[in-house]
């Protein structure tokens, strides 16, 4: 990933392409950062996707890329929470109230269905129950799930069998502390080594697998934290998300596992869903 910094302007802007795949399609990502867009009513990230011909360099679409990441993303988390959750889990504990949050929500309810009830916590409490309304209307009706927005962190975490975040947050919401066994955490939103979304002992407590290693490693601070500070090596990483969905490593080994999942986003996964896209066109 290159960038420019706009921090004049209160955000980053990110160019991405995927590494060379085995198909026959190539795709460039354009993605704005910008933290003080939402004093303009505008969302804080904001992006582009050219899908192109890998052969002949032709442009085949162009697609909202915030979209795109706002589904990829949450197709990843549920996907890997299949591997890593308690296949008996029946509270979902969303973390954050942005764009993402959603969609975040409705996959993992879709795609593990022993949830019957989903928690929504965010700084606003506003913006946390036009949220909570948000997703009645949209999934609480096609099944019998409660959703309700809730004030205190630390209760809501004590509460919940799957924990997802997707904030922006630069110090820890989620303390080990407060993890029950048997809990499953999902990580999405930090993607600077700056970021943090849970402490170093909830990341010390857990089974931690990552999107990718490679990006993990280089721009995750929930991982380069606690590995600065001592608190876990390396091999704390057990393995990426392919390694689960091809069994060459095992997730969950046990009801009382606390398991983590931690993503930043993978050019991959971009190129997976706009193909998808245009293919289903």
């Amino acid at each position: 990933m290159g960038f420019r910094d706009m921090s004049e302007r209160g955000g980053m802007l990110y160019a991405r392409m995927p590494e060379p795949a085995a198909v026959p399609l190539g795709g460039i990502k354009v993605v704005t950062v910008m933290p003080g867009a939402v004093r303009k009513g505008a969302s804080t990230v904001s992006a582009i996707y050219l899908l192109l011909d890998r052969d002949t360099g032709k442009p085949l679409a162009i697609l909202d890329g915030e979209a795109l990441t706002f589904r990829r993303t949450a197709a990843a988390s549920a996907l890997a929470a299949r591997y890593l959750a308690r296949p008996d889990s029946q509270t979902l504990l969303l973390v954050g109230t942005g764009g993402l949050a959603p969609w975040m929500a409705q996959a993992h309810a879709e795609l593990n269905p022993s949830i019957k009830r989903i928690l929504i916590w965010g700084r606003s409490i506003d913006k946390a129950e036009s949220v909570a309304r948000k997703l009645t209307l949209r999934i609480a009706a096609e099944r019998a799930l409660k959703i309700l927005s809730i004030p205190d962190v630390e209760e809501a975490v004590l509460q919940s069998d799957v924990i997802s975040c997707a904030t922006t947050s630069k110090t820890p919401i989620i303390h080990g502390v407060w993890v029950k066994p048997g809990t499953h955490i999902d990580l999405v939103g930090g993607f600077r080594p700056d970021m943090r979304e849970a402490d170093d002992e909830a990341v010390f407590r857990s089974r931690l697998f990552v999107d990718t290693r490679a990006g993990a490693l280089s721009e995750a601070g929930d991982i380069l934290g606690p590995v600065t500070a001592g608190v876990i090596g390396l091999n704390h990483v057990m393995g990426e998300l392919a390694d689960l969905v091809r069994g060459t490593r095992t997730g969950r080994k046990d009801t009382s596992d606390i398991t983590m999942f931690k993503s930043v986003g993978t050019a991959l996964e971009d190129l997976a869903a706009a193909e998808t896209v245009l293919r289903s066109s």
